[in-house]
């Protein structure tokens, strides 16, 4: 929520209303943002019992995006075997669930590739239950983006590749570096080459931020950012969540604080563990 909306968990809760039918329709996601700005809009995610807006809540009364695998999720788990690994569903049919997920990815992005669009694809299947696991789709995954790249889909689009957290469950829960692990997810970020020429400046920025305490609310106003740079007469918001947090593009302070990230005490990959 703090990545797509801006909000920390009190505020989501207050203003989504996520346990009512509907109460996510509610919330000012980030797409809603793009789509006013004539973006295409997609998301899809697997494992539909455990999936984002819908674990413990009845998720949207409306499509949120103009495309939404969740109809097809539903439908393949009801009509196809499934095979299941560390409870979780990890093949659906013939394919491994992911597939699913990445081939809409692909899709999206091949027929989008010279329009303006915003799309997120979220895996469960192969990466939330198991710390070994994820490696069984390595290959999947680089064939993917080698697909894209073969396309030169990265030469006009800005792709993040991130995670929401590290691992979490045994056995690296007992071990000491769990801490860090469970509070540092992956997140890479692709930018085409153009983009590097033009603002040389907003690089710079971005590399020494690679080594400064940063979190989803900064991709949050990095995405409004972004859509400032398109279309100038953007209002960017700042988010409800950390109204100090800033754009990935603009240098963040070295010497910035779990508290001024928005980032609870027990979250702070800073503190002694």
């Amino acid at each position: 929520m703090p990545m797509l909306t801006g909000y920390n968990e009190s505020t989501a809760i207050e203003i989504c209303k996520p346990q009512k039918i509907g109460g996510y329709d509610n919330c000012n996601f980030i797409w809603k943002e793009f789509h006013k700005q004539n973006y295409k809009t997609a998301y899809a995610e697997d494992n539909a019992n455990i999936a984002t807006f819908n674990y413990l809540s009845p998720g949207f009364k409306k499509p949120p995006t103009d495309y939404y695998f969740r109809p097809m999720s539903l439908a393949i788990e009801k009509t196809l075997n499934q095979t299941s690994r560390h409870g979780l569903t990890y093949c659906v049919g013939n394919r491994q669930y992911g597939e699913y997920i990445y081939d809409m990815g692909l899709q999206f992005a091949q027929r989008f590739q010279y329009e303006p669009h915003f799309g997120i694809f979220w895996t469960n299947s192969f990466s939330h239950n198991d710390y070994a696991l994820p490696a069984t789709m390595d290959s999947k995954t680089l064939e993917y983006l080698q697909k894209m790249e073969d396309i030169g889909y990265f030469e006009n689009a800005i792709v993040f590749f991130l995670s929401d957290h590290g691992k979490v469950f045994y056995p690296l829960e007992k071990l000491p570096e769990a801490f860090l692990e469970e509070r540092l997810p992956t997140f890479f970020i692709s930018i085409p080459k153009w983009f590097h020429n033009t603002y040389p400046e907003l690089i710079k920025n971005l590399k020494t931020n690679c080594e400064r305490l940063t979190t989803p609310y900064d991709i949050y106003m990095t995405m409004q950012h972004l859509l400032k740079m398109n279309k100038p007469n953007f209002i960017i918001t700042p988010a409800s969540g950390c109204s100090r947090c800033q754009s990935l593009f603009d240098e963040i302070p070295e010497d910035r604080t779990c508290f001024q990230a928005g980032i609870p005490t027990d979250w702070c990959s800073c503190s002694t563990f």
